[in-house]
């Protein structure tokens, strides 16, 4: 019975590997052939709202050491970007790059949204005294996608 079972399992993990081999090849595929950078709106605006983050905290004068940490730490723990990406978004923030304007570029999905509402509360409470401006600038943020809470046509 035990050979079985180690079979059985062989196999499984034989089936979970093909299945994970085949659709990470397909992914990259589609990404090269289509020449859009991101698969998924979703994708879009995870990388979206990092760079927004990064270009407030600009605004007040920051990012600050604390700002820095939280901003990392919210690229390196966003399960929607991969670890590419993730590289990428850092990499251009060192350089003190970021993909034209973000705030001019609208959030396409309910979720991305949900994660700029995270990031904004993540960024206000990253230091102790956060600076007038600083308070000033999250709170019209956050109105405004309270506001106009979808900007996008469709409904994800």
């Amino acid at each position: 019975a035990g050979k079985e079972l180690s079979r059985e399992g062989y196999f499984f993990l034989l089936r979970w590997f093909y299945i994970t081999f085949t659709s990470q090849v397909g992914k990259e595929a589609m990404r090269l052939y289509s020449g859009r950078r991101f698969l998924t709106e979703e994708d879009r605006d995870a990388a979206l709202v990092c760079h927004r983050l990064f270009a407030l905290a600009r605004q007040w004068g920051g990012p600050s050491p604390e700002e820095w940490a939280m901003l990392v730490g919210f690229v390196a723990g966003h399960r929607a970007l991969e670890a590419e990406t993730k590289v990428h978004i850092i990499s251009a923030w060192a350089k003190d790059r970021l993909p034209g304007d973000p705030a001019k570029q609208p959030l396409q999905t309910k979720t991305g949204q949900r994660w700029y509402l995270e990031g904004l509360k993540s960024l206000e409470s990253s230091e102790s005294k956060p600076s007038p401006a600083k308070k000033m600038l999250i709170e019209q943020e956050r109105s405004k996608v309270e506001k106009h809470p979808f900007e996008a046509a469709s409904n994800r």
